[in-house]
């Protein structure tokens, strides 16, 4: 299986210096470092999140970078201070060809004290990844 600690560090590097960076100017960036158990697992050790103006949100970190090839958009809603941010990845396949079932990721970020939580679910499959983290604000 591929190592998500080295594409997290990929993906930190095309968030700031890809794509991201030059869209985050248009709004707020979060880089949310995730405090992973397990540096290969389905929730990365680095998060990017960004928000534009035009209020298009996209995601990017190890997962999205190695099964997408870069960010990924995804959906927003904000509850006061709280915003959920959603995003899947369909029908990922491993290194040997084979497909995985469909994952559906929720962040929860505190946007007042930049706290992060991130939930990895597979469709179907009872079982779960969750990291906590700590986002930086990354502004235009």
């Amino acid at each position: 299986m591929f190592s998500f600690k080295n594409l997290a560090v990929a993906a930190l590097g095309v968030m700031v210096l890809g794509t991201v960076a030059q869209e985050a100017q248009a709004g707020q960036f979060y880089v949310c470092d995730m405090n992973t158990k397990a540096p290969n697992g389905w929730v990365s050790p680095t998060v990017g999140i960004v928000f534009e103006d035009s209020g298009k949100v996209t995601v990017i970190d190890a997962v999205t970078q190695h099964f997408h090839g870069g960010p990924k958009q995804a959906q927003a809603s904000k509850n006061g201070n709280k915003v959920r941010v959603s995003w899947t990845i369909a029908n990922p396949v491993d290194i040997k060809g084979e497909r995985l079932a469909t994952m559906r990721y929720v962040a929860t970020l505190n946007t007042q004290t930049r706290g992060v939580n991130v939930v990895a679910k597979p469709v179907g499959p009872p079982q779960s990844w969750r990291a906590k983290g700590q986002c930086k604000l990354r502004a235009k």
